[in-house]
């Protein structure tokens, strides 16, 4: 693998390419950078997916600054400790 086989692809189809190799495979929550989400193409591209699988949606800040493609690790755990309370 080199590594870019997924580069400019949609977080929809990062989780197809998953999908196509489980195709039974569930997905309770996709948890996206509010960046990602703005592009409501995109947005409404992954909910119906992950509407598929059986799960949701969750948007929040998590980048470490604006428009970087890293995370924040406190902004990540803060968004974890939501989803698993």
């Amino acid at each position: 693998m080199k590594g870019d086989e997924l580069a400019g692809s949609s977080p929809a189809n990062h989780l197809q390419v998953m999908r196509n190799f489980a195709p039974k495979l569930a997905c309770d929550i996709a948890l996206v950078d509010s960046s990602i989400a703005s592009q409501s193409d995109v947005l409404s591209e992954l909910e119906q997916l992950v509407s598929a699988m059986g799960g949701r949606v969750i948007v929040a800040d998590l980048a470490s600054h604006q428009g970087s493609n890293h995370h924040d690790p406190e902004k990540l755990f803060s968004a974890f400790s939501h989803i698993f309370q």
